[in-house]
């Protein structure tokens, strides 16, 4: 078989729950250098699939695959290194591999970005304008959550400025993804006139569309 072949015979096996023999195929198909294999392994070692769970080992193959360019493994290697995993808890490495990772726009690593600048995680200072900067790149891919985050920052002048009009943009974009917050949001912005003229029509609009996404 080819070393695609290997790597395809181990997504079928995995996604049928053979655990066995997804190992088996990824781990043929590490050997000849495929990298997204070689991501798919090592997240069999992260969660103990299979093998016994090896931290250590999980993130020699995450490096192995982000230097062969795989996002998702950079991404991975971000989060180990925030929480310690398998290697000393470093601050500075996991920002390193989540902006590798945002570079490859993986949209996990554009929103946590937003996240780590709009808390102040990370040892970061709190910075609204970077914050903006990534969730901005995540809510252009649709990320729901990353909308709603714009959404809320530009309504509630946490940029240091009124921006209704934007923050109803980005709460609209998130609503018509199916996000029930974002519709409560709207509802109550139209039911109270923040921003905008008062319209009944709409509050009740948004109210109800919130509520058929809640029972979903």
């Amino acid at each position: 078989m080819s070393v695609e072949q290997y790597y395809l015979k181990g997504n079928e096996a995995y996604e049928s729950g053979d655990w066995q023999q997804a190992f088996h195929y990824y781990e043929q198909a590490w050997q000849r250098g495929h990298a997204d294999a070689t991501n798919n392994l090592a997240d069999m070692y992260l969660h103990g699939e299979y093998v016994e769970k090896d931290e250590q080992r999980a993130f020699q193959l995450f490096l192995v695959a982000a230097k062969m360019g795989v996002h998702e493994a950079m991404f991975t290697l971000g989060v180990l290194c925030e929480k310690g995993l398998g290697i000393v808890e470093s601050p500075e490495q996991a920002l390193f591999w989540y902006k590798r990772a945002a570079q490859q726009q993986d949209l996990l690593a554009l929103y946590h970005l937003g996240s780590i600048y709009y808390e102040g995680l990370l040892q970061q200072q709190r910075n609204i304008s970077k914050a903006l900067f990534w969730y901005e790149q995540a809510a252009q891919l649709g990320h729901i959550d990353a909308q709603y985050n714009l959404g809320y920052i530009f309504h509630n002048q946490e940029d240091g400025a009124l921006h209704y009009e934007k923050g109803r943009y980005w709460y609209k974009q998130a609503a018509s993804l199916g996000d029930a917050l974002s519709c409560a949001r709207l509802a109550t912005i139209y039911e109270q006139g923040i921003g905008v003229q008062k319209s009944k029509q709409q509050a009740i609009y948004w109210a109800q569309l919130a509520e058929q996404y809640e029972t979903k």
